[in-house]
């Protein structure tokens, strides 16, 4: 079972953007707003996945998941890509993470990263509109707070469609043996 809920998700929503405003607040004081954006994301997207691996129903693996994570953000920190592309490919490693993490299928995964794509876009907008990195980050972790409503098993039940020839199979052999005479 999933430990992950919606009430968590809202919390953990709101500790994020609180902590990536005061730390963008804080140090836009000192350097160029868009360095501490990219430090800013790198930070709360560190936070999210410590959440995500510590929640998650998993049994094994989450070193190797948080430290694919951390490999991963170095390198878009070196290689320092733009802004959205640094941002997007953010957003990316955290679906990933997730999709390992807490989802037991493609189409389960393949729904997360819908509502991770709808997540962005309505951060970047919020931000966009509203000139605060609190409301987008706070926009960004609210809706992908709603990943726990993401059903993880088909609710189709598979059908074996040959079991019943095989059950009349077996019914026919039972028939002809009780009906065939002794030689």
């Amino acid at each position: 079972m999933n430990r992950h809920t919606l009430a968590r998700g809202i919390v953990v929503a709101a500790l994020l953007a609180a902590m990536g405003a005061a730390l963008y607040g804080a140090l836009t004081l000192y350097f160029p707003p868009d360095a501490v954006l990219r430090v800013v994301v790198g930070i709360v997207a560190g936070a999210y996945v410590l959440h995500v691996v510590a929640y998650a129903d998993v049994r094994g693996g989450r070193i190797v998941v948080a430290l694919s994570w951390l490999i991963g953000a170095v390198l878009l920190a070196v290689t320092a890509p733009p802004l959205t592309l640094f941002v997007v490919t953010h957003a990316a490693l955290l679906w990933l993470v997730r999709a390992l993490c807490c989802h037991d299928g493609p189409l389960a995964a393949l729904m997360d990263f819908l509502l991770t794509t709808l997540a962005l876009a309505a951060a970047v907008a919020c931000a966009r509109h509203s000139g605060s990195v609190a409301l987008g980050l706070w926009t960004l972790f609210l809706v992908q707070a709603f990943f726990v409503g993401i059903p993880q098993r088909s609710p189709l039940r598979t059908v074996d469609v040959l079991a019943p020839l095989a059950r009349a199979r077996g019914q026919a052999r039972t028939a002809l043996r009780r009906v065939q005479l002794p030689h």
